[in-house]
């Protein structure tokens, strides 16, 4: 399982995690602990994330979230 951020100045954060079995349900969390100094840029960020099973993408799931 792969999550990945991406935020108007590229990608922010990308962690992937191997599954040691079969699960119906898992929380995994990923990105960065502390803020920037400014704060975080103004614009678009996307979350996804990829689950894949013997090197076959099987599922993928987005998000998006819009800083002022």
């Amino acid at each position: 399982m792969t999550l990945t951020i991406r935020g108007p100045r590229g990608e922010v954060s990308s962690d992937t995690h191997t599954l040691d079995r079969n699960q119906a349900q898992l929380f995994r969390a990923g990105g960065k602990r502390t803020p920037p100094p400014r704060g975080w840029p103004a614009g678009d960020y996307k979350g996804t994330v990829e689950l894949r099973g013997g090197g076959d993408l099987l599922d993928v799931k987005s998000a998006y979230i819009t800083l002022n």
